[in-house]
């Protein structure tokens, strides 16, 4: 009596076992877990179109969007273990900065920078008292005084002196045009109120203004500006990170970006 007692109780263990686990799901090991941060768009939305292809090989994708002021920190306090937000330039300078040594272990993508209209829908037709607006940190404020000095809206009379966004250091080519760095993350709301808008392509996609762009970098300047997935130092032979890279750097994520972002992303994997 007491041995089928004891195989009644085993098998009625095992069937709640079994009946947890079909209610709420196996649990994922922690090693399982592929933890990154991320920006909304188009970051988050390339990380989902690579959910499926992890999960057939058994990891859990948790995505974590927030803005890019905080995610190299909680990158860096080990809450996730990567991001996928910025380029190299800036990972450079966020580390320089913070005293800091987060990696940027593959690149994914370029976002073109790109003249957008504003009051104005011609780069000929500047005016006195016109004002371009253009993005306000260091790396992206330099590389769009670059773009506009391209296409002759502003020299460089900075002499020797590195590039940079520093405003004394450029000149508009029509006087009483005035340059404005304002937070890249408000151009296209504040488009409107200037002549021209230098903006980042995942700002412009965002804001719905893809078509106004005027003229945009070529490849081989884009290129410099490769978005990322950034890692801590000495975590790239984790198999989460192996796995997350593998899926991200392939055919069918530059078909998905090739499609899905309206010429204001460029797969480039290096």
């Amino acid at each position: 009596m007491k041995k089928l007692f004891s195989i009644l109780a085993a098998a009625a263990v095992l069937t709640s076992a079994l009946v947890s686990t079909f209610i709420f799901g196996a649990c994922t090991p922690e090693e399982k877990i592929i933890r990154i941060a991320a920006s909304a768009n188009p970051h988050a939305i390339i990380l989902r179109a690579i959910e499926q292809e992890l999960n057939n090989q058994g990891f859990e994708l948790e995505i974590f969007e927030q803005g890019w002021e905080l995610q190299n920190n909680v990158l860096a306090g080990g809450d996730v273990i990567a991001n996928f937000f910025q380029h190299r330039p800036f990972l450079n300078n966020w580390n320089i900065q913070n005293n800091q040594n987060l990696v940027a272990h593959a690149g994914i993508h370029f976002e073109p920078l790109g003249i957008f209209q504003g009051a104005r829908s011609d780069l000929n037709s500047l005016v006195s008292g016109d004002r371009i607006i253009f993005p306000n940190d260091a790396t992206n404020g330099t590389r769009a005084l670059n773009l506009l000095e391209k296409h002759g809206l502003v020299n460089w009379i900075g002499g020797e002196e590195a590039r940079n966004n520093v405003l004394s250091n450029w000149q508009t080519t029509t006087q009483g045009v005035t340059l404005y760095p304002v937070a890249a993350a408000t151009l296209t709301s504040h488009r409107q109120e200037a002549a021209l808008a230098v903006i980042n392509g995942n700002w412009a996609l965002q804001g719905n203004i893809v078509d106004l762009r005027l003229v945009y970098e070529t490849d081989e300047v884009g290129a410099a500006y490769t978005n990322v997935i950034a890692i801590r130092a000495g975590t790239q032979n984790d198999p989460r990170i192996i796995a997350l890279t593998n899926a991200l750097q392939s055919e069918h994520v530059k078909n998905h970006i090739s499609t899905q972002f309206q010429g204001m992303l460029v797969a480039n994997f290096d």
